[in-house]
């Protein structure tokens, strides 16, 4: 995403509350720092505007999902957190199999049979929040872990970081070589190259 949309949602100039968490810019700095528990929230952000869930729905729902949730800090990298491609959904359990769906801005309910998750990209630990994201992108199991490689995208199985392959493959290697050394499918690889290069 344009990197104007992220600071909006970090800093709306229009007056509304942040849609991410971010902690305070660092010294000599005027941007203020996205810790990984807001690049989860921007992440499901996104994915409820690519699902279809118009900008102006996005705000509603982040607002009546704060006023539900208000014991719950960052509830948009919850688990009970889901999106039909309308609206942003929450469930009141998010393991119970079967619970209803109630629309984040009015607590509506919904019917869950109709949902379809388009937050499957990000997994959660033990307290229900995101611990590690799958960046579509890449066509490939590429993953952000703030607990591996500093929180830099990375290969899954092979624990390769996006930047190195692309450098290296700019260096002059074949996506072959690169596969050998990390451990990893060469067709993983050529994807990752390609997508991290466009």
């Amino acid at each position: 995403m344009p990197a104007s949309t992220l600071r909006y949602w970090a800093r709306p100039w229009s007056g509304g509350d942040p849609l991410i968490t971010t902690t305070p810019a660092r010294q000599g700095s005027s941007i203020p720092t996205l810790p990984f528990i807001g690049f989860a929230e921007a992440f499901v952000i996104k994915a409820a505007v690519n699902a279809g869930v118009k900008p102006t729905r996005v705000r509603e729902n982040i607002a009546g999902l704060k006023n539900h949730f208000g014991k719950i800090e960052h509830a948009l990298a919850h688990k009970c957190v889901w999106t039909d491609g309308v609206e942003i959904l929450y469930r009141e359990i998010a393991d119970e199999p079967g619970a209803d769906l109630y629309r984040g801005k009015d607590a509506q309910r919904q019917f869950s049979q109709a949902v379809k998750g388009q937050l499957k990209l990000i997994d959660y630990g033990s307290d229900e929040f995101a611990t590690r994201l799958f960046l579509p992108r890449y066509g490939a199991p590429v993953l952000v872990d703030p607990d591996l490689a500093a929180g830099a995208p990375l290969l899954e199985h092979s624990g390769a970081r996006v930047k190195d392959l692309l450098a290296r493959y700019k260096a002059g290697e074949s996506p072959a070589h690169l596969a050998h050394d990390y451990g990893a499918k060469e067709a993983e690889v050529k994807k990752v190259i390609t997508a991290a290069a466009a």
